[in-house]
């Protein structure tokens, strides 16, 4: 097995680089006997991505940077949006009058719409295309951030999360896919860039509680005002969707007729549940960790700065990923991370241990799914919706899972949780590493 290819492109490039160079595809396929690429023994070909069809025009430079600029303030927001939640809760449970067990479940509502969205997505391009797809999502979002802080009841609440939840599911796969079929072999730096402007969303969240916090105080009204300017992010960027005159044309997938049941790629899903488990939970909870010793204002600049080593980290890894195969670079990044919580549990290290956490957990998400590429090649295409819905169920049971430890114990057993979970996932990358190691072969 040789190392990855140089320019870290996983998918689209691998995809498509028989039509553009005249050679066979470095993708897990072989010619036929008909001189056309055939499916090895077992594998399921889907085409998602790669070069554009003969029939869709490439866009112009100018219109490729539109599209962009639009995935870029698409991400800000949902960025933003995720990491609202933890720093929230103490001004919602101040509206709702909910306990600390009770008050994650909004994150586990936001998670429960984004499994659907996720989900939903493929149907939605097909019937929407990318342009109403993205319209309608941002139309979600827009909706369920307006009512989340001015809900009359807690139910009502939880509804508008599972609502924005739709938006955010949806909005994550259509702007990755958009972006791919834009740049196509030059994809990489986009969607790289789309990732870190995903985390700079992060941490801007955090940073508009701890604004709203110290002007407004822990009251009902600074948890509207924050949530409410996501709402007005999302017509943002709706507007701006409006106006971009070249989308790609949605395509449907096209299997072959040898499929067998993706029995590995269960791993990659039980692997992806508990990482994303595992990043949403930490900043959701390192305020209520911290702010007994920190006060409000500083423990909610804490998970700022995680969200903040979560970005940094992404953006300084890629010269480290083009030397190192993407199952050693996830088994050593979530190593780190768990160290980093392992340290959080003593005091004086706590933020600097979650720090650490961002830094260490920053490359699993998008290396996982590199890694899902090499280990099943254009099939791997088709899994990784499956894979990312999986993902979004983990916080689904993460949030509230610490919240009912912390009632039954206190604040400071949540870094303890937290390396737990981060253990699991660990042994998870671990068993998958070594499953897949004598299959991810480049053929």
């Amino acid at each position: 097995m040789g190392p990855p290819p140089e320019d870290g492109t996983w998918t689209g490039a691998a995809a498509s680089s028989r039509h553009h160079t005249g050679r066979p595809a470095r993708c897990g396929v072989r010619r036929g006997t008909s001189g056309h690429a055939a499916p090895r023994r077992g594998r399921t070909m889907v085409s998602v991505s790669g070069a554009a069809s003969a029939s869709e025009q490439a866009p112009s430079d100018r219109q490729r940077l539109a599209l962009l600029l639009v995935g870029v303030g698409a991400f800000l927001t949902i960025g933003a949006l995720q990491s609202l939640y933890g720093p929230s809760f103490a001004a919602l449970q101040a509206r709702y009058g909910v306990s600390v067990a009770q008050v994650g479940g909004v994150v586990s509502a936001h998670f429960g719409g984004a499994f659907v969205g996720v989900l939903a997505s493929g149907l939605a391009l097909v019937r929407l295309g990318y342009r109403g797809s993205l319209v309608t999502a941002a139309g979600l979002i827009a909706a369920g951030t307006s009512v989340i802080g001015l809900a009359g009841t807690w139910p009502i609440a939880l509804a508008a999360a599972f609502v924005a939840g739709l938006g955010f599911g949806q909005v994550t796969v259509a702007v990755n896919l958009m972006v791919a079929r834009a740049y196509d072999r030059a994809a990489t730096g986009p969607l790289n860039a789309l990732n870190g402007t995903y985390g700079l969303g992060a941490v801007l969240g955090p940073a508009l509680v701890a604004l709203a916090t110290a002007r407004l105080g822990v009251t009902p009204e600074a948890g509207a005002w924050v949530f409410g300017t996501v709402a007005v992010g999302a017509v943002a960027f709706t507007l701006a969707a409006t106006r971009l005159r070249w989308w790609p044309q949605p395509r449907r997938p096209q299997r072959s007729t040898a499929e067998r049941p993706p029995f590995g790629a269960l791993a990659f899903m039980l692997l992806l549940f508990l990482y994303v488990a595992v990043e949403v939970t930490t900043p959701a909870w390192i305020p209520t960790h911290l702010a007994g010793r920190l006060g409000d204002t500083n423990a909610a600049l804490v998970a700022s700065a995680f969200w903040a080593a979560l970005t940094i980290g992404r953006f300084g890894v890629v010269p480290l990923a083009a030397r190192m195969r993407p199952r050693d670079l996830v088994l050593g990044a979530s190593l780190v991370g768990l160290l980093g919580l392992l340290l959080a549990q003593v005091p004086a290290l706590a933020v600097p241990g979650y720090v650490l956490a961002g830094l260490g957990f920053a490359p699993v998400f998008p290396t996982t799914i590199a890694w899902l590429q090499w280990r099943f090649g254009d099939r791997g295409e088709g899994l990784t919706p499956f894979v990312i819905a999986s993902g979004n169920l983990g916080p689904v049971l993460g949030a509230p899972a610490v919240g009912v430890v912390v009632m039954a114990t206190s604040p400071a057993s949540i870094p303890s949780v937290l390396a737990g979970a981060a253990a699991l996932l660990v042994a998870s990358v671990a068993f998958t590493w070594w499953r897949g190691r004598r299959s991810e072969r480049i053929a």
